[in-house]
């Protein structure tokens, strides 16, 4: 409900308005009137779940681990929209909360407008969906186009609908990088390359015009468990219903024409889903199965945000655990939500190892990586913390690969969903140089230096052979080191490590086998590991 969201929004912006003011009196009238004006909403408002009611979950934008940081000012003044996210954890406790809640008597999964959404996490989704079916709570799902990422968490409902003028999109993973080195020489750019690790492709698109041999291996590998996780999902959901994605995709074409052409008759003549309903039919089923009539409708249906905003109530024991994101690129210094700031990062990690109710740390992981200075001060960080007696457990979300698998490296325990995309244990830099672009408009840089190395970095000038051998040595040294972390951390040996690293990117399934992950499963899973390891009760 972007009503709800916004008083968040409004929150934190008068009170980063304190923090600057430094004006006391006015600051804590400011604070006392917006504290009034939430307590007179919901007076106002009132939450109440009536009876007989349907929870309907709009999976829509992004589904994200932690929402993004914005400007509350530019979003009242019209410069920036409500950035369209959903957190997985708020999707996932509605509908845990739903299975035991006797008001709801029905789920809708209302199929629109995903943008982004990681493999585990849909995994996530589904697997709260196959736990209201097995609480015997209805499920039903229903989009105008249903996309390959909906289907996954729509194949556990008790029942698919689509728009008769709809389609299913169903292709298969896939990766496809844009490679520019053909343009870059055109444009007489100059880029130097310093990478470890055989597997580290991340620079390849600017080194080449097509995927190497050991891209396409390390891809391919990777992605055929993602796909094999995904057709398993569906078969297991719909099998008994005949739904199958095992076959040849090749067929597509002829099984198409042999219904005239119609995405949606060949979405129910392959099973995929159970009828064909316009909108307002599918809205006439929701009010049958509540036993209402139609024009009664709106009145028992109940979206996240209210549902969610009925639920929240904190509770803190005295003994806890903290869940500390990592959500995004991995950069140096403060950085806000929405991407890893090492500092920022460390800085929670201290707060969490100071206070004497933490008993242990969590650290949630969706991040593809970035600075490897940040990421060792946030490791630092975590292992302080570990060392004043506080275990650490690494839970990995869609992504922790790179600078996201650095932090994670010391934990006491690694969690990872079997499609989590990790390791890429390797380093790279690049640095590009504009000497040829220049030359050719007749631009050109000379000079004098004190030193044999000035001017050797410059951009607009041929990187120096001394830089070049300076930043591969660095380089080099940084994967030492990143191998020398992981083996402490996984108790094996360097050499062990750099088999299996060199920058390759692994499921999470195949990581698990390998020892870079100790034990499959999710975020709560991973709590009641943490609760285990500093002695506390499950569910602390």
């Amino acid at each position: 409900m972007r009503f709800l969201r916004f008083l968040r929004l409004l929150g934190r912006w008068v009170w980063n308005i304190l923090r600057v003011s430094h004006i006391l009196v006015f600051g804590t009238l400011a604070l006392v009137l917006l504290i009034a004006l939430v307590v007179s909403l919901f007076a106002e408002r009132g939450i109440r779940i009536p009876a007989d009611s349907a929870l309907e979950i709009v999976l829509e934008g992004n589904i994200v681990e932690q929402r993004s940081e914005i400007d509350p000012v530019s979003i009242a003044l019209g410069g920036e929209d409500l950035p369209d996210e959903l957190l997985l954890s708020d999707i996932v406790a509605a509908l845990e909360d739903a299975a035991g809640d006797q008001r709801i008597k029905l789920v809708v999964l209302r199929l629109q407008g995903l943008l982004s959404a990681g493999p585990a996490a849909l995994h996530r989704i589904g697997e709260a969906v196959a736990g209201l079916r097995k609480a015997g709570k209805p499920v039903l799902a229903y989009g105008d186009i249903i996309t390959q990422p909906h289907y996954l968490v729509a194949s556990h409902a008790d029942a698919v609908y689509l728009n008769p003028s709809g389609l299913v999109e169903i292709l298969g993973y896939g990766s496809f990088p844009v490679y520019f080195r053909e343009a870059l020489d055109k444009l007489r750019v100059s880029v130097n390359v310093f990478r470890v690790g055989e597997y580290k492709s991340a620079v390849e698109p600017l080194l080449r015009n097509d995927m190497s041999e050991a891209a396409r291996t390390a891809t391919r590998d990777f992605l055929a468990v993602l796909w094999r996780h995904y057709t398993q999902t569906v078969a297991d959901a719909r099998g008994a219903k005949g739904a199958d994605l095992s076959g040849d995709f090749a067929a597509v074409p002829d099984k198409l024409r042999a219904v005239g052409g119609d995405l949606a008759q060949m979405a129910l003549a392959e099973h995929l889903v159970d009828g064909l309903l316009a909108r307002d039919a599918f809205d006439d089923l929701i009010a049958e199965r509540l036993g209402i009539k139609a024009d009664e409708a709106d009145a028992h249906r109940v979206d996240l945000a209210t549902y969610r905003a009925a639920h929240h109530a904190a509770s803190f024991g005295k003994d806890r655990i903290a869940v500390i994101h990592a959500v995004g690129e991995i950069l140096d210094g403060e950085q806000p939500a929405g991407t890893v700031g090492g500092d920022t990062l460390s800085a929670l990690i201290e707060r969490a190892r100071r206070d004497d109710s933490v008993k242990a740390i969590v650290l949630r992981i969706d991040s593809p990586g970035g600075s490897a200075f940040a990421s060792e001060v946030i490791r630092r960080a975590l292992a302080r913390a570990q060392a004043d007696g506080k275990p650490v457990v690494a839970s990995m979300g869609s992504v922790a690969a790179s600078g996201g698998y650095w932090i994670a490296a010391s934990a006491d325990e690694i969690w990872a969903a079997p499609t989590t995309i990790t390791g890429s244990i390797g380093i790279f830099g690049f640095i590009p140089t504009f000497e040829r672009s220049l030359d050719a408009i007749g631009v050109h840089a000379d000079g004098v230096g004190t030193t044999a190395l000035a001017g050797q970095f410059a951009l607009t000038r041929p990187l120096g052979e001394d830089a070049r051998a300076i930043v591969q040595l660095a380089v080099e040294d940084g994967y030492r080191k990143f191998l020398a972390i992981v083996a402490e951390g996984r108790h094996m040996t360097a050499a062990d490590i750099d088999a299996i690293a060199q920058g390759r990117v692994w499921a999470g399934e195949t990581a698990h086998r390998l020892g870079l992950v100790d034990h499959l499963g999710n975020l709560q899973e991973a709590v009641d590991a943490a609760a285990r390891l500093a002695n506390l009760k499950p569910g602390t």
